[in-house]
């Protein structure tokens, strides 16, 4: 999906800044990309100390909720600072379970993942069977500055299909 940052509505969000399933750096993109659609005053964003990526506890929950909810309908936007401050003062909640980071500002996707102006994969219709193929060998295909993955793809006839990703994709594009 490429939204683009178009989104007009409110967002809050939140992430674990140790997330491996989804880096907390991606979150730099949604701010980049929503600042630059003209909507990042429509994004607030929260970050969680934890390496959990769907649960944190149940503290964090209504808290990001009832900001949404009160930026929605009364028109009062949040801060990442009233979300920790109001996780802490829920009835049960003590601040070991509310471990919002105000002041925490993510590194762009960049910081963790190595640009490439392309990446292609090829898979050559004379390939040989997939159990031959040998993914981990790279080479550069220095004319179309791509780094390329040697899956038997025939660069000299450049036949083939391949999968090409590039830096600002989150998508892929099929190529024959």
């Amino acid at each position: 999906m490429d939204h683009a940052g178009r989104f007009t509505v409110p967002v809050v969000s939140a992430h674990g800044i140790g997330d491996a399933t989804v880096f907390v750096e991606g979150s730099a993109t949604l701010r980049q990309r929503m600042a630059a659609a003209g909507n990042g005053h429509a994004l607030v964003q929260n970050f969680v100390d934890s390496a959990e990526h769907s649960y944190w506890g149940d503290a964090y929950y209504p808290p990001l909720f009832n900001a949404l909810l009160n930026w929605v309908e009364k028109g009062q936007k949040p801060t990442p600072a009233g979300i920790a401050t109001s996780c802490v003062q829920q009835p049960g909640a003590a601040a070991k379970d509310c471990r919002f980071l105000a002041d925490y500002v993510n590194k762009p996707l960049t910081s963790r993942i190595f640009v490439r102006s392309t990446l292609l994969l090829g898979l050559s219709a004379r390939a040989a069977p997939a159990a031959q193929v040998d993914l981990r060998r790279p080479f550069n295909d220095r004319a179309r500055g791509q780094q390329v993955v040697n899956a038997g793809h025939d660069q000299q006839a450049g036949e083939g299909v391949g999968i090409e990703l590039g830096p600002d994709d989150f998508g892929f594009r099929v190529h024959v």
